[in-house]
């Protein structure tokens, strides 16, 4: 509650590409952004896509960002991931994450460089534990590396800007 802020759906997919070695014309990402309610250069005030004011439901916290951020921007935020991971946003963007393939022989080393370029090596041991866990499990490195990219994408310390 005292540290942090949702990342806009633009900045959380340029941040997610960048993580990624993404290269992309920005075909589709307008629609993908528009799809988490950030319309790009479509703001409905002068002032931008939130009030600067909005209260988190349920709380006394003061959250801009989760005025567009609500079940269905959720899902679509996670599907984004998947789609970039594991399938094709559009045929001029692309991922690159063969640098990560080596690394996934060791899961603590991959969670370590993923958790690099995505958190800012700032993983809580919690996450580690559970991710080193989970990769262990995945026989193939190439498929162990997209996971630690989708799991650590769609996690709230990666959606969560600190």
């Amino acid at each position: 509650p005292s540290d942090g802020k949702l990342k806009e759906p633009v900045l959380f997919i340029t941040n997610l590409l960048r993580a990624m070695n993404g290269v992309s014309d920005g075909a589709s990402l307008s629609d993908r952004a528009s799809d988490m309610k950030q319309e790009p250069f479509f703001s409905p005030t002068v002032f931008n896509f939130y009030h600067p004011d909005h209260v988190i439901e349920g709380s006394t916290l003061v959250g801009p960002e989760f005025e567009i951020f609500d079940t269905s921007t959720d899902i679509f935020r996670i599907n984004f991931v998947n789609t970039l991971v594991y399938g094709s946003v559009s045929g001029t963007t692309t991922v690159d994450l063969s640098g990560y393939v080596p690394l996934a022989a060791n899961p603590d080393q991959l969670v370590t460089a993923v958790g690099a370029v995505m958190l800012h090596g700032q993983v809580s041991d919690s996450m580690r534990s559970t991710l080193v866990s989970t990769l262990s499990g995945i026989p193939d490195n190439t498929r162990r590396a997209r996971a630690a990219f989708y799991l650590m994408g769609s996690s709230s310390q990666f959606q969560v800007e600190h």
